[in-house]
């Protein structure tokens, strides 16, 4: 009888020894992965209305014939950018370019907030002016005003998701954020994008926190016949602000034998109350060509 206690004893203590079997985690599927950064782009667009910061920009070109380089050109820009609603479920970044490769090209009197609070009912339509004139000085063939880094949120937004196709790609961990990757196609006409009346279907991807919905990477690229076009933007947290802000935005345009290369920062994020009563006559997210 001793030695059955025993045994019993033994049995009894290594089965409360045995670890507990490991129930994996499931990957989120695509449609809650969409869920989340939908509701989190809602409330992102809401912390980030009205928020003004300060680019630091350059670019640079390169002309070639085969493998002999022709021409290089380079230039630096600083503007002002604000990101603003402009009617309904619409939203723009206006850019406003105050210094060019280190020559000031108008006074720094942060125009554009002053344009929002001095003139609302014209700020818009006026705004829109400043972003068309800042837009020459973008080097290269391809003339575009879609190199603004929220200009890829517009594809993950809940109102326009149905525009295209999604898919998760992978994982990665970026700043530190372990993020599941969704990769998406655009297929819906008229296009976001657009030249003149010429659909320009994007691509690109998101890099989610799938737990929270936060985009914390994203990729955007438009592809032509003649012309292609990437532009990336990694997110980070803003001392000054409750979302996380654009902190660099990286792009490469080709087009016949020029490529042209730009690097944008942010800083100096701050945020302001803005109320505009007109609409922008939008026909799409951007232009390129």
């Amino acid at each position: 009888m001793r030695h059955t206690r025993l045994l019993t004893l033994i049995a009894l203590t290594c089965g409360f020894a045995l670890p507990r079997p490991v129930v994996a985690r499931q990957a989120p599927t695509v449609d809650a992965l969409l869920d989340r950064a939908g509701a989190y782009l809602a409330e992102y667009e809401a912390g980030f209305a009205g928020v003004v910061s300060e680019e630091h920009y350059t670019q640079n070109l390169v002309r070639s014939v085969g493998t002999n380089i022709t021409a290089r050109r380079s230039r630096s820009l600083v503007s002002d950018v604000i990101v603003l609603n402009a009617g309904g479920d619409s939203w723009t970044v206006f850019r406003d370019v105050f210094e060019v490769d280190a020559q000031p090209v108008r006074d720094r009197d942060a125009r554009l907030q002053k344009l929002f609070v001095d003139t609302p009912g014209q700020a818009l339509v006026q705004a829109q002016k400043f972003m068309d004139e800042s837009a020459r000085y973008n080097l290269g063939a391809i003339q575009r005003n879609i190199n603004v880094p929220t200009m890829a949120l517009t594809f993950l937004r809940g109102p326009n998701q149905a525009r295209s196709r999604f898919r998760v790609s992978g994982r990665e961990k970026v700043q530190n954020v372990q993020t599941t990757i969704l990769s998406f196609t655009e297929f819906v006409s008229p296009t976001v994008i657009r030249s003149g009346s010429q659909d320009l279907p994007a691509t690109g991807r998101f890099w989610v926190d799938a737990e929270t919905g936060r985009v914390v990477k994203s990729e955007l690229s438009v592809k032509t016949k003649v012309s292609t076009t990437k532009i990336t933007v990694t997110y980070a947290p803003a001392a000054t602000l409750t979302v996380w802000a654009p902190a660099n935005m990286k792009e490469d345009y080709t087009k016949g034998n020029e490529r042209v290369t730009a690097e944008a920062k942010y800083s100096n994020f701050h945020q302001f109350k803005v109320s505009t009563s007109v609409n922008i006559k939008k026909d799409g997210g951007g232009s390129s060509r």
